[in-house]
């Protein structure tokens, strides 16, 4: 019995002591997680660490360059920059710790991008009489000259790029393997975009009395050819969520909205009558709808929800800017004269928000989880946060980066 005794009393201390060290733990919520990202501010290059609120600088630029564009690569490894002296531009690469800095190249103007899936550089240099276009071959290898070319893209993919080339009428196109071999002309016409999957892109061309547009693999082969009648204004947007790409163009006048699925070449038209575009999905609850419908001297965002439409916002030019990772928050931009509002629709909770204003709206970078985005606007980052109530934070004179991904080497 005196053993019974002592068992129970050791489990109750026992259970006392768990419940104590128990209670003294931090619980750490999803609404509390930390995000640690990258910025640029005043010739440097900065990652600030939310957990310690401290920002460490990783990189100093001389003073004699102006920078004119910095770029992460996809695994967070490495920077890219380029910057103006003595008015040619030069690109540099460096390690994102600030480390291994080295000048690429230098000319009367660079505009370049990284692969979106490897550490690999492409890029154009502009001269007076010429266009051309160069690839690393490795992480951060000497850039290698491929062919002439105004313009380039990067499949999703990365495997190639479709390089474009200025004619008298229109443009040629080309496709190029990321290893720099394999360049081969595919067609001559107005290069539009990758699907999102990046297995094939959409090139419209435009000839009396018809337009047409041609499907190819990102092979080069043709898949489909589509014919119209004359259309303009090509665009498209892809969705992984609804396994399409919508497409819209202007045909006498009118907007015209179509569904489209490469895969099985299926089509689908879609009536929208005065709308000039919209988004559409399903949450878990119910569909819903977001679009912006052409009044006469004025345009307006309106949000539904089953059958009734609610207007957000007018404007007199209206666009969608960013959808997040998940494609259930929308980022749309009302223009009044120089003035652009930033409003944020949130389709699972029917609900909508007025972030800022300003006259220049640059980079909106959403973290890849879609809990919250950076915006650059008129020299300002504004981080937001979506948690129970919507949180926004200024950060003065500086441009956002990138979100830091837990695969990144930086500590």
């Amino acid at each position: 019995m005196k053993h019974i005794y002592c068992l129970f009393n050791f489990v109750i201390v026992l259970s006392l002591s768990l419940l104590l060290t128990l209670s003294s733990c931090t619980v750490v919520r999803p609404n509390t997680l930390i995000y640690d990202y990258f910025y640029f501010s005043h010739q440097s290059i900065f990652l600030h660490k939310d957990k310690k609120q401290l920002s460490s600088m990783l990189l100093s630029i001389p003073q004699a360059y102006k920078v004119q564009d910095v770029q992460l690569s996809s695994s967070k490894e490495y920077f890219a920059f380029s910057a103006i002296q003595d008015e040619q531009y030069v690109l540099f690469i460096a390690k994102a710790d600030g480390s291994d800095m080295k000048r690429i190249h230098s000319a009367p103007y660079i505009n370049f991008k990284w692969s979106p899936t490897k550490d690999q550089l492409a890029f154009i240099e502009r001269n007076q009489s010429s266009s051309l276009f160069f690839l690393t071959k490795h992480e951060i290898d000497q850039a290698v000259l491929i062919a002439e070319a105004e313009a380039f893209s990067w499949s999703p993919h990365g495997l190639y790029l479709c390089l474009m080339k200025k004619e008298t009428t229109s443009h040629s196109l080309h496709l190029i393997r990321n290893d720099g071999t394999g360049l081969r002309f595919v067609v001559k016409g107005q290069f539009i975009d990758w699907n999102e999957d990046g297995q094939f892109f959409y090139v419209a061309q435009h000839s009396s009395p018809s337009s047409k547009l041609f499907v190819f693999s990102y092979d080069a082969n043709l898949h489909e050819e589509i014919v119209y009648e004359t259309f303009s204004d090509v665009k498209l947007r892809n969705s992984s969520e609804q396994k399409s790409t919508q497409f819209s163009f202007t045909i006498d006048q009118k907007k015209q909205f179509e569904h489209y699925n490469p895969h099985n070449k299926n089509r689908e038209i879609v009536e929208k009558p005065g709308v000039i575009d919209f988004v559409n999905g399903k949450s878990e609850a119910s569909s819903w709808e977001v679009f912006i419908r052409q009044l006469e001297d004025r345009q307006e965002l309106v949000f539904n929800h089953g059958n009734e439409d609610q207007v957000i916002s007018q404007g007199e030019h209206i666009y969608f800017n960013s959808f997040s990772p998940d494609e259930l928050r929308i980022i749309a931009i009302v223009q009044n004269g120089k003035q652009k509002s930033v409003q944020v629709i949130d389709s699972t909770n029917n609900t909508w928000d007025f972030i800022a204003s300003g006259e220049s709206i640059g980079n909106i970078i959403w973290h890849k989880d879609a809990s919250r985005l950076a915006i650059n606007i008129d020299q300002k980052t504004l981080l937001i946060v979506f948690d129970q109530n919507l949180m926004v934070t200024t950060l003065d004179d500086t441009r956002f980066l990138d979100w830091k991904t837990s695969g990144s080497s930086i500590k």
